[in-house]
């Protein structure tokens, strides 16, 4: 489908929600069907490091005891989990430094910062204003990255 509709990517991939995604079975059906990554696992409560790294990393299927080629990129930061009360509730510069501090330490490592941002937090101008900013963040840690 991708390519009747002229759309060309060196890798595909996706990210399940965090209630959706099952250990093995969303690994196993993704690596089937031929993706090449997952970026689902992070907390959905608190920002950080779920898998104890900020770089990609190969998938083992545990039921079955075998490497598969997908290869995992950790979820770092969910809009959600910093702002929404029922999770970190935090304020937009409290999120702003939460965000800053984990993208120094994977840019550090030479690892990836992997952020997700629902669209439907864009809607306000204070959420986008945020999200600018963040941006720029990222931007600025990810600048001539020797690894």
């Amino acid at each position: 489908m991708a390519d009747k509709l002229h759309i060309v990517q060196d890798r595909w991939g996706g990210r399940q929600h965090y209630l959706r995604w099952e250990n093995p079975v969303t690994w196993q059906i993704w690596d089937e069907v031929g993706l090449d990554y997952d970026a689902t696992l992070g907390f959905a409560d608190h920002v950080g490091f779920r898998c104890g790294t900020c770089r990609e990393f190969p998938v083992f299927d545990l039921k079955a005891r075998r490497a598969l080629r997908l290869r995992e990129i950790p979820l770092m930061v969910m809009d959600a989990t910093l702002l929404e009360d029922r999770y970190m509730g935090l304020k937009p510069e409290q999120a702003l430094e939460q965000i800053e501090k984990l993208s120094n330490i994977c840019h550090c490592f030479c690892g990836s910062f992997s952020l997700l941002w629902h669209n439907t937090s864009l809607v306000q101008a204070w959420q986008r204003g945020l999200y600018l900013n963040i941006l720029k963040v990222v931007a600025w840690n990810n600048r001539e990255q020797v690894c």
